[in-house]
């Protein structure tokens, strides 16, 4: 059970994931924007990439949750790793696949947030 819970979740996060090198790339811009004083364009560019990440994070979500089994069943169903195991891990990867925009949402605005110089 534990391992079935661990695989999903590897593997569900993988559209979060994908999503927030997007915001990564562009934290460069809001952090010279908000050491600028210019909140205007931070707010422009952090706006923009939630909107792009959410894009991305549904979609990927969208094929989790379509293809959960196909999926375990490529990456890990050989050897000890049986069918019924296949089936378990599809099922708790579905589960997780409903939290990636929220988590996504978070980490696109934490890094704004911590590019303002405000302390940990």
């Amino acid at each position: 059970a534990i391992s079935h819970l661990n695989y999903a979740q590897k593997v569900a996060q993988i559209p979060m994931t994908l999503s927030l090198m997007l915001c990564t790339v562009t934290f460069p811009v809001v952090a010279r924007a908000l050491a600028d004083g210019d909140t205007e364009r931070a707010r422009d560019r952090v706006e923009r990439d939630v909107a792009l990440a959410a894009a991305v994070v549904l979609l990927g979500a969208a094929v989790v949750v379509a293809c959960a089994p196909q999926i375990v069943q490529l990456l890990f169903q050989r050897g000890a790793f049986t069918a019924a195991d296949t089936a378990a891990t599809a099922g708790v990867m579905r589960v997780y696949a409903l939290g990636l925009l929220g988590q996504t949402v978070v980490g696109a605005l934490a890094r704004s947030y911590f590019s303002a110089g405000r302390a940990s």
